[in-house]
C-alpha cells in the first residue's frame, strides 16, 4: 500500500486555526507578507472574524529576489504599537523622533547589509559581533543575504543554562598559567551566582577572559548552525567593544576574535569602541552618508589586517615569503612558518607596499595572487598580521607546551 504524504498547510488555513483554537484575547495581530492572490480572501477572513491582519509585500517575489523591508517595517510599526501600551513616555519619545524606531538586532542587521555592500565581490563578507551584558547578537552575510543570530549572554542572564552549557576543560585549556582545577570549577559556579562579579586578581582575570572566548566560540558555532552560513571567509569582521573593552586591550581583542572565530583569507578587524553601530543603523534611514563618515572616523577603528593562511605542511615549516616596503623607501622581509602568529610594523593611517610570495603547500592561493606583485594597503592599530595556526586550532596536549604556546602568541601580539 502506497503511503500518502499530506501537502504542507496554507496560510489561509493557519490562520483559521488559530482563530478556531485560541481564546480571543490571545489571538495575535497577523502580518501577511506572501503571495497576492491570497489577498481577497484574507480580507474576507478578517471582516468576518475580526481580526487584524496586516498585509504587505511579498518577502520573496521570486526565487532569486528577497524583498523583507515592507515586511520589517510592517513589523516594526506594529512592534512599536505594543511597546507605547507597555511603557509610560515612550508614546512622546516616538512622537519626536524623524522617523520609525527600529529594534537593537536589526539595527546592527542595516550595518551588516551596508558594511557588504562595500565589497563587490558577493563572495566577500562581513561578520558583526555585538558581545554585550544582555544579549550576543551575530549578523552575517552569505551572498549578499543578511542573517542575524541572537542569544543571551548566559553567564550573566541565565546561571542555570550557564552551568550546563560550559565545557569547564574547554575554558581551562585556553588558560596561559597553572589554575587549580577544583578553584575552576568554584569560580565557575561562583560566577553563575554572582555574575557581576569581577575579577580580583590576574588569575581570576584570566579565567573570566577564557569564558569570554568560549561564550564566543559557542555563539559563533550556533550562528553558523542556525542561520546555515559556513562560511569561514569573513572580509571584515567588527566586534562592538563597549563591553568587552573593559576585559580586553586591543593586542588581546585580535587575539581573542582570532580564537573565538578562526576566519580564513584575508580580514580585517574592526572594533567599534564605543558601541555606536546599531545607532547608525537606525540613522541610515534618514541620513545614509553619516554612518560613512563615522566609519572614517577613529570612532570605528581598524585594529589589524590579518593574514590567515591555512597549509598541510608541518609546523614550523617555511610557507610565506612577505617583504614590507615603507613610504621612505626601507624594506622589512620576513619569512613565515606554518602554525605560527606573525605582527608586523604597518602605522595605522598609513600606507605600505606589501608582497607576498607562497613558497610551500598552501590553501587558496589565490587571495594571495595579487599581492606577489606588490599592492598598497593600510595597517591597523596593530599593524599586519598572520595567522598560519591549523584550522581549528589545535593546542599542544602536554600542559607546559600549551600554556608556552599560548604566551608566546600573547607575546606576539604586544611586541
Amino acid at each position: 500500500m502506497e503511503s500518502v504524504t499530506a501537502a504542507p498547510p496554507s496560510p489561509v488555513e493557519i490562520i483559521l486555526f488559530c482563530i478556531k483554537h485560541l481564546p480571543n484575547s490571545q489571538i495575535p495581530q497577523i502580518i501577511y507578507a506572501g503571495n497576492s492572490r491570497l489577498s481577497e480572501k484574507l480580507k474576507e477572513i478578517s471582516k468576518e472574524h475580526q481580526l487584524k491582519i496586516y498585509q504587505t509585500e511579498n518577502v520573496r517575489p521570486s526565487f532569486e529576489t528577497e524583498n523583507i523591508l515592507p515586511a520589517l517595517s510592517t513589523l516594526n510599526q506594529l512592534s512599536n504599537q505594543i511597546l507605547v501600551k507597555r511603557i509610560p513616555g515612550l508614546a512622546y519619545l516616538f512622537g519626536n523622533a524623524q522617523s520609525q524606531p527600529i529594534s537593537y538586532s536589526q539595527g546592527f542587521g542595516v550595518m551588516t547589509k551596508f558594511l557588504s555592500n562595500l565589497n563587490p565581490l558577493s563572495s566577500e563578507n562581513a561578520l558583526l559581533i555585538d558581545f554585550n551584558k544582555e544579549n550576543m547578537i551575530i549578523a552575517g552575510n552569505e551572498n549578499k543575504i543578511i542573517k542575524i543570530f541572537k542569544q543571551k549572554n548566559l553567564m550573566l542572564n541565565d546561571g542555570d543554562q550557564f552551568l550546563k552549557k560550559v565545557v569547564v576543560s574547554e575554558i581551562e585549556k585556553w588558560i596561559s598559567s597553572e589554575v587549580d582545577h577544583s578553584y575552576l570549577n568554584d569560580y565557575i559556579a561562583n560566577k553563575s551566582i554572582h555574575p557581576h562579579s569581577i575579577p580580583e586578581n590576574k588569575e581570576d582575570l584570566k579565567i573570566e577572559k577564557s569564558i569570554f572566548r568560549f561564550l564566543l566560540r559557542d555563539s559563533y558555532r550556533n550562528y553558523r548552525s542556525e542561520t546555515g552560513n559556513n562560511n569561514n571567509f569573513h572580509h571584515q569582521i567588527l566586534i562592538n567593544g563597549d563591553y568587552v573593552s573593559l576585559y580586553f586591550s586591543n593586542e588581546e581583542l585580535i587575539l581573542f576574535l582570532l580564537d573565538s572565530i578562526q576566519p580564513l583569507g584575508l580580514t580585517n578587524l574592526f572594533v567599534d569602541k564605543y558601541g555606536v553601530l546599531p545607532v547608525l543603523g537606525g540613522i541610515a534611514g534618514d541620513n545614509s552618508i553619516l554612518p560613512v563618515h563615522l566609519l572614517d572616523s577613529n570612532v570605528i577603528s581598524l585594529l589589524a589586517k590579518v593574514f590567515s593562511i591555512s597549509s598541510k605542511t608541518r609546523n614550523e615549516t617555511p610557507i610565506l615569503n612577505v617583504i614590507i616596503e615603507f613610504e621612505d623607501g626601507s624594506r622589512l622581509e620576513e619569512l613565515i612558518t606554518k602554525g605560527t602568529l606573525k605582527k608586523l610594523p604597518a602605522t595605522s593611517g598609513k600606507s605600505v607596499k606589501l608582497f607576498i610570495q607562497a613558497i610551500g603547500n598552501i590553501e587558496s592561493k589565490t587571495i594571495l595572487k595579487p599581492f606577489e606583485k606588490g599592492v598598497m594597503v593600510q595597517g591597523g592599530s596593530q599593524g599586519i598580521i598572520f595567522d598560519t595556526r591549523n584550522r581549528p586550532i589545535i593546542l599542544p596536549k602536554d600542559s607546559t607546551e600549551r600554556m608556552n604556546t599560548l604566551r608566546n602568541w600573547r607575546k606576539e601580539m604586544a611586541n
